[in-house]
């Protein structure tokens, strides 16, 4: 029993045991701090005071009552301690009880729309080769139900006004209306979503409602063109193209075309079209010259319709063409170049371009020209050698460059046909200096134009093109014959020809090296320097007449014999 107690009371010892050891530091630490510090006076609060009591008589009632009743205490404890222990296994034991697996919370895709319109019909092929118009709506996530993919939609979408055909899931994220019929043109169709019928459970569809419209009909004034028959040109038209995307009712477009030559001169026309009535061609009346350029209008008025289901055209459509005047024969170009006649020598030509057909005859009447001085005797100070040349303009040729200038005798190539708008003119002048050009007013196109002033050109003299090649290609030097490489040139002062011969101990590097043509002087992975002697041949050329194509033979052998 006394063990009991002293069990008990051994708490309330230790907690009486730490009392006084804190006492015992603060008695400890006044005397040793005191000299230092002084005296510190502090009077607990009357609180304190009655807290401390109160501690006090609960700990001397308690001890009292563990001396009294041991056994009831001690019972007492047993159970408390029982009853913690089984509230603490019970609470353990709840948290750690199998559970049932709850279902994951359901997780919504916000999903956006995207509509294709149908594609326009091409009516310019067969109706048995057209493919069928399709709707194709794209959704950003994938919406279709796994057991729809590939399989036609019956619910959950409805199109308005309604259209024969069927919805079908290609994929996952795409949804293809293909129509039995075509579609009417210029319509506004609305398309109307029902998630909980069309989708998968977890897509949330932005986009419930779309819209879209189909191709209108249209025509389009493609082409404009002032046209003259190359045959007989002295008939003229002007003709319009009408090009459309369906086909077009006849009597609609043709009561609604208007044709005048501006401002207000109604003329005559006549229509073609093609089998399909996609295209039509407008021709006007046959036009007489008029003095001064014109214009023609084509206008086709608002109501034009289609044979195809389709709107009517709302808006009007104009197109005009320029007609020339009876004085528009112009000089469009007038240049000299090289060319090469049938021995291969070079030949200056003088070539004149006009805006329409001209005879020949009254071109070479028509075209004059003179060789200008070198140099210009106004400008003192230039350079007047000569290898200088003065560059020429219209705007400082006067009279008295005239009077200095020569006479250019011309004399027409033959020409294709008696009238043509391209002309040239054989010719022989000095490289590098200027020509005067004049055509002649009185010049009359096959079309009835005629030019309104005589026109001037400037124009350069070529120099001859510059020839220096070998005049075949081959491998080996034959050793029979004259044993000479032929050169030909043209307008060259001199020749440089740098020979490299191939030591004969080193042969085997023209076979081993060589990656293509064995005529190659090409030696891609090693330099010819390795395995060649180099010899230069160097000699002037006849070059009295530019033009011509020369021949010279040069024999490379004597350049190989070794020196004694």
């Amino acid at each position: 029993m006394d063990l009991l107690r002293f069990i008990l009371r051994l708490p309330f010892t230790l907690l009486r045991a730490a009392y006084w050891l804190i006492c015992f530091i603060f008695s400890l630490l006044h005397k040793i701090l005191g000299p230092v510090i002084g005296r510190v006076n502090w009077q607990s609060p009357s609180w304190l005071l009655k807290a401390s009591q109160w501690i006090k008589h609960g700990f001397q009632a308690t001890e009292g009552r563990i001396n009294k009743h041991p056994i009831g205490i001690f019972i007492s404890l047993v159970i408390l301690a029982g009853i913690a222990g089984a509230a603490f296994y019970g609470y353990n034991w709840n948290l750690n009880r199998p559970k049932p697996i709850e279902a994951a919370p359901m997780v919504y895709q916000q999903t956006n729309v995207r509509v294709i319109a149908p594609a326009s019909t091409n009516y310019n092929i067969d109706a048995a080769s057209r493919a069928p118009q399709r709707i194709t709506l794209y959704f950003s996530h994938s919406s279709a139900p796994i057991t729809s993919v590939g399989k036609a939609v019956e619910q959950g979408i409805t199109m308005t006004p309604a259209m024969a055909g069927e919805w079908k899931w290609e994929s996952g994220s795409s949804l293809v209306f293909t129509a039995k019929t075509v579609f009417p043109m210029g319509e506004k169709y609305q398309i109307k979503l029902d998630a909980e019928k069309l989708v998968a459970p977890q897509i949330k569809l932005n986009t419930p409602q779309l819209e879209f419209t189909t191709t209108p009909f249209t025509l389009n004034l493609s082409k404009a063109e002032f046209y003259q028959d190359p045959r007989n040109p002295q008939q003229k038209s002007a003709i319009f193209t009408a090009k459309f995307n369906a086909p077009v009712d006849v009597l609609s477009f043709e009561k609604l075309i208007t044709m005048s030559l501006l401002p207000n001169q109604p003329l005559k026309y006549s229509i073609l079209y093609n089998d399909k009535k996609t295209e039509a061609w407008i021709h006007s009346q046959p036009l007489a010259l008029p003095d001064n350029p014109a214009q023609i209008k084509l206008s086709v008025g608002k109501g034009v319709k289609t044979v195809a289901s389709a709107n009517q055209l709302q808006t009007v459509s104009d197109k005009l063409v320029n007609v020339p005047g009876l004085y528009s024969l112009e000089v469009n170009d007038v240049s000299a170049i090289l060319a090469e006649s049938d021995n291969n020598n070079g030949q200056k030509a003088l070539l004149i371009s006009t805006s329409d057909a001209v005879n020949e005859k009254s071109m070479q009447k028509a075209v004059k020209a003179w060789l200008l001085p070198q140099h210009n005797p106004d400008k003192k100070g230039q350079p007047q050698t000569k290898n200088d040349f003065y560059r020429w303009s219209l705007n400082n040729v006067d009279e008295k460059i005239m009077s200095l200038a020569t006479p250019l005798p011309l004399v027409m190539n033959d020409a294709e046909q008696d009238n043509q708008p391209l002309f040239s003119f054989r010719f022989n002048a000095p490289a590098h200096r200027y020509l005067l050009v004049r055509i002649d007013d009185s010049l009359t196109s096959a079309g009835g134009y005629k030019m309104k002033k005589e026109s001037y050109r400037i124009v350069t003299v070529p120099d001859y093109t510059k020839v220096l090649r070998f005049t075949s290609q081959g491998s080996l030097l034959s050793m029979q014959g004259e044993k000479q490489i032929t050169v030909a040139t043209r307008n060259q002062p001199g020749m440089l020809l740098d020979i490299k011969r191939v030591i004969p101990s080193q042969l085997q590097h023209v076979v081993s090296f060589k990656d293509y043509a064995y005529s190659s002087v090409d030696f891609s992975r090693l330099g010819d320097s390795y395995f060649t002697e180099r010899f230069q041949y160097k000699t002037k050329l006849n070059n009295d007449k530019p033009e011509e194509l020369g021949y010279k033979g040069i024999d490379p052998l004597p350049l190989y014999e070794p020196r004694s």
